[in-house]
């Protein structure tokens, strides 16, 4: 995925006399956002008639920077304006004892306790350490506001969207009559190209018939037009689909850089879609299967989806049929992920909010005959959590769990403060 540079305004509040000694650290704030990709922008507020300063800004901003210093008596002020604002705000105080920057900034905190998002940063602008915290803030708010502002296809017979509307995202019904019309319209030559382009040059074991591999292929094309021409960041399908079920087609889409949802579950694709724009990664979405709780191990299953540079190598993935017992047929992956640092997340749509549940662990592959210890057709994550996953079993309401490769619990914590989410760490 492309890096998208965030531009972010710094409110610099201080009395007057203080301003001078804050200004020598901006080149350090500035030199360190840059090289994470971040442009910021400074704006002085020192005194009453400054505060109108910010109307200027708009929601456009995922987040805004709040640096305080000195006795300010205006904060009353400056709250109603961010309160208007309604964007997410990172506090930052400079740990300098003459700047008074502690204090003004816990002042201003406890104004916007329980009212806006929003955290306390310590900062030394001469220890970059401490700086990057507020950047992984900024990452997280930023994935935020891109998840809100996302154009999301909804296919004919996905009916649960009731969360997509809660959340103002703007949704793109799709009739299974247009995307019959559309893989009508996909010539054979076209399918020929993309068999080659995503499947032969990717070296990938072919075990399905080449004939449903290509009507898979058929299917991606067609659904990967529709997404350029609507402009869509996500699909949400129904399993099946126009009688198949689409795992190929999703997950070469998953490996374009479009999330996509076939579990009827809207708060799936949310949790997936955060873990994206945060690790500029794919992600897995599936099912506990199994839990080895002496060795602290889970088995993630997907009923056949899966994103092909989850797997160690490429050529160890393998196109199968989907088992004679399942709802439909369809061409399936079949692997385990590659080893690496991991983060487990769900969100729960709750009553009055979110509850978002995170832990971490390490994925690790194993021999493909341990795959057939229960759907060897199936895409198999293998974790081996930090803590108990048995306290992970007892947090969740169902099975189903989001999992990137990398450690991003940080942003989570970030983004629960950011939505005023119940947090449970595991």
């Amino acid at each position: 995925m492309s890096v998208r540079e965030a531009v972010v305004p710094i409110l610099v509040i201080a009395e007057p006399h203080l301003l001078p000694s804050v200004r020598k650290f901006y080149n350090r704030f500035s030199e360190n956002f840059t090289k994470r990709n971040i442009k910021p922008i400074f704006i002085e507020i020192a005194t009453i008639d400054d505060v109108n300063k910010i109307d200027k800004l708009n929601k456009e901003y995922g987040c805004i920077i709040v640096l305080t210093c000195g006795l300010v008596k205006f904060l009353q002020h400056v709250v109603e304006k961010l309160l208007k604002l309604g964007i997410p705000i990172a506090l930052v105080a400079l740990l300098s004892p003459s700047l008074l920057s502690v204090p003004s900034t816990m002042q201003l905190s406890s104004l916007l306790k329980n009212k806006l998002g929003h955290m306390i940063f310590l900062v030394d602008p001469e220890d970059e350490r401490s700086i990057i915290g507020i950047t992984s803030f900024i990452r997280t708010a930023y994935a935020l506001r891109r998840l809100l502002s996302l154009h999301i296809g909804v296919i004919e017979g996905y009916s649960n969207v009731s969360l997509l509307k809660s959340l103002n995202i703007e949704i793109k019904h799709i009739s299974k009559e247009d995307l019959k019309n559309r893989l009508k319209s996909i010539s054979d030559d076209l399918i020929k190209k993309y068999f080659h382009s995503h499947i032969e040059s990717r070296l990938l074991q072919i075990r399905a018939e080449e004939k449903n591999i290509r009507d898979q292929i058929r299917l991606y094309i067609a659904l990967r037009k529709l997404i350029d021409e609507e402009n869509l960041g996500a699909i949400l399908t129904p399993c099946p689909l126009l009688g198949v079920t689409p795992c190929l087609a999703l997950s070469l889409l998953e490996e374009d850089g479009i999330t996509t949802e076939c579990l009827g579950s809207p708060s799936l694709l949310i949790g997936a879609l955060i873990l994206r724009f945060i690790s500029r990664k794919p992600t897995f979405t599936g099912f506990i299967s199994t839990v080895e709780p002496h060795d602290r191990v889970i088995r993630v299953l997907s009923c056949g989806k899966a994103p092909i540079s989850m797997a160690m190598d490429p050529r160890d993935v393998e196109l199968s049929a989907q088992p004679n017992n399942w709802i439909a047929p369809g061409v399936t992956l079949s692997f385990s992920t590659k080893r690496a640092r991991s983060t487990v997340l769900r969100i729960i749509q709750k009553e009055n909010g979110f509850k978002i549940i995170v832990t971490s662990g390490e994925t690790f592959p194993v021999m493909k005959n341990l795959l057939k210890e229960d759907i060897p057709a199936w895409p198999h994550v293998f974790i081996k959590t930090d803590s108990s996953p048995i306290k992970l079993i007892e947090a969740l309401e169902d099975p189903f769990i989001n999992i990137v490769l990398g450690d991003y619990r940080r942003f989570i914590m970030y983004l629960a403060k950011i939505i005023n989410a119940e947090l449970v760490i595991i």
